[in-house]
């Protein structure tokens, strides 16, 4: 059986609330339907998205924009440095969002294939293909 190992990429922080959960719900769902897709097409896909850990950190010891980068360079681009493929849900403020653009400069520096995916298609099972197979 394939093993991948997926680092999902999405924007988090804005000012609103809800815009942050509406993020944080997407990617729940974008991580499932990834893994999802492995499990019908017997490839065993490890989904990754930092964020969905780290807001509950973030969140539940008030960290500072500051704190919150420092985990970002030390956690996520540890994790980032060892994924197959690295996944960008392109869900709004991801072309404005520094830590997406991070990612992004990280993943050409080290040579870590991109994928883009819109979340409308986040269940299209020929686009989760090539982010499988790009990911081999």
């Amino acid at each position: 059986m394939k093993k991948i190992f997926i680092y999902l990429a999405h924007p988090y922080r804005h000012e609103n609330r809800i815009t942050e959960d509406t993020r944080i719900y997407k990617a729940t769902l974008a991580a499932g339907s990834l893994i999802r897709y492995g499990m019908r097409n017997n490839i065993e896909i490890s989904v990754l998205a930092p964020v969905l850990h780290n807001a509950k950190i973030y969140r539940g010891n008030n960290f500072s924009p500051e704190e919150m980068n420092y985990v970002f360079e030390t956690f996520d681009l540890l994790l980032l440095e060892r994924a197959d493929a690295m996944v960008v849900l392109k869900l709004d403020g991801w072309k404005e969002s520094i830590g997406v653009q991070k990612e992004i400069e990280f993943c050409q520096i080290y040579d870590i294939p991109i994928c883009y995916l819109d979340y409308e298609n986040i269940n299209n099972g020929n686009i989760l293909k090539g982010i499988a197979d790009a990911a081999t």
